[in-house]
């Protein structure tokens, strides 16, 4: 949807401003090294929107790759727009170009702020330059902010694959390197210009495990309340939960010198994609001690990219602000530890549920329409997990987003209004050897849609698995 240059209203600059000063941070370098290392990760990832343009104007032959001297000069004069592209591609696959960008200069030897900077700058030039389709600012926010927190855990588990935790480049065998490469592409290329850069490696936690269980969506109206929808079946999951670094003994010097990922990946019996992805990683922390050497907490700043994208929902949010972790004993048997953060979402986007399903049980347009909502809001992350002798857990995470979908945003067919969602996850795993564990797991999806212009709408999706898995 365009909009006149005037009718921008303060919240669309506030967003440009806080992307521009959280990472337009490209100084002056001292020193040659640093040089090289900027020139380096700039020319790559001006190369690299290269190669995806020649892939899209050449082999797929896209409309919009069709570009010229007019196109780059409407891009020039005429207003931005909040773009149209469906979610896949703009929450999955913008967040994973401008992770290309970040790493890239990353890989090169610049440091986080200067290769979130270069992400930036090539997020802007494919905006300007490499599509006759008008720039879109959600595409630069998400591509910038997105990439740049994707990016940067990829980088350092990159490094984790090819170094190990030793720090030394053994000969890291066909997966790890395959790995490291889907994770980090330009990294080999970086790895013979700069072969004496230095990995980043930290200790990594968690586990990994696979479900198979059940689960019932469920959707109606509020008003009058009135069956909309509901759909059941069989699902299957992969999913992980890492943990990178010690936020309580190690370093906290360096943006995600520590940070958390939970994922998911799998299909239910119709083979439909079922994908979630929960993130935080801090940019600077601070310890504080209770009156127990035991007693440990860790404040900070974090930086959250999280994403939720199957056949009935699609949820993403980059957001920014302040956590508080905890670790401590309860007595000789029992353990607890928690996280809690609240953040600023500077760009989310959820189902308008009216358009979602129209498209996927009724007659979708054939002109591009997309079906979901951009808003502004709140996001609360809350985690809980109790252990009896290192045998026996109980995990509870629940994250909630509140948005203001932006009224300059909405597309045709839709409203604006706002939205609240609540994930919650209950995960109970007894060990059964050192590493490996069998247990259960329930998960609750809610929403709850005001809508200006439409009724006003409700969903719930929830699933019940059996999991076994293993730690490390």
């Amino acid at each position: 949807m365009l909009y006149n240059r005037d009718q921008v209203k303060y919240r669309h600059k506030l967003l440009i401003l806080l992307l521009s000063t959280l990472f337009a941070t490209a100084g002056v370098f001292a020193e040659e090294q640093a040089s090289i290392s900027f020139a380096v990760g700039i020319g790559e990832t001006l190369f690299s929107n290269t190669l995806l343009w020649g892939f899209n104007r050449y082999v797929h032959h896209a409309d919009y790759a069709m570009i010229s001297s007019a196109s780059i000069s409407d891009n020039f004069t005429k207003p931005w727009v909040w773009d149209q592209d469906s979610f896949a591609v703009n929450h999955l696959g913008h967040p994973y170009q401008g992770s290309v960008y970040f790493s890239s200069a990353r890989s090169a030897g610049n440091d986080f702020f200067t290769s979130a900077s270069i992400g930036m700058l090539g997020s802007l030039s494919w905006e300007l330059f490499m599509e006759n389709e008008r720039p879109s600012l959600n595409d630069l926010i998400v591509t910038t902010i997105g990439g740049t927190t994707l990016g940067e855990m990829l980088y350092r588990l990159s490094d984790l694959l090819l170094f190990g935790e030793e720090g030394q480049l053994h000969l890291p065998n066909l997966a790890r390197k395959i790995g490291a490469f889907v994770m980090n592409p330009a990294k080999s290329i970086n790895q013979s210009i700069f072969p004496d850069r230095t990995p980043i490696i930290a200790p990594i936690s968690g586990s990994f495990f696979l479900s198979a269980g059940y689960s019932l969506i469920h959707v109606d109206q509020l008003d009058p309340r009135a069956n909309y929808l509901s759909d059941d079946g069989i699902e299957t999951n992969y999913q992980v939960d890492l943990h990178y670094g010690d936020p309580f003994y190690g370093t906290l010097a360096e943006p995600f010198s520590t940070f958390s990922l939970k994922g998911s990946f799998g299909s239910d019996l119709g083979n439909r994609v079922l994908l979630t992805f929960f993130s935080e990683g801090v940019l600077k922390g601070w310890r504080l001690y209770g009156k127990e050497i035991e007693n440990r907490h860790t404040i900070g700043i974090f930086l959250h990219y999280d994403v939720i994208y199957n056949r009935f929902i699609n949820l993403s949010s980059n957001a920014i602000g302040f956590g508080w972790l905890q670790q401590r004993p309860l007595n000789d048997a029992w353990s607890f530890s928690s996280d809690i953060h609240t953040a600023f979402v500077f760009m989310g986007a959820s189902d308008l549920m009216y358009l979602k399903y129209q498209d996927l049980y009724g007659s979708p347009p054939s002109y591009e329409r997309r079906n979901y909502s951009l808003g502004l809001g709140a996001n609360i992350k809350l985690g809980f997990s109790l252990n009896r002798r290192q045998r026996l857990f109980f995990d509870l995470d629940y994250s909630f987003y509140g948005l203001s979908i932006i009224d300059d945003s909405v597309p045709e067919g839709g409203s604006s209004g706002k939205e609240f969602i609540g994930n919650v996850s209950l995960l109970g795993r007894l060990m059964m050897s050192d590493s490996w564990f069998l247990g259960i797991q329930g998960r609750l999806y809610h929403k709850e849609s005001f809508y200006k212009d439409l009724r006003d709408m409700d969903a719930m999706y929830h699933d019940y698995s059996l999991i076994a898995g293993i730690t490390f």
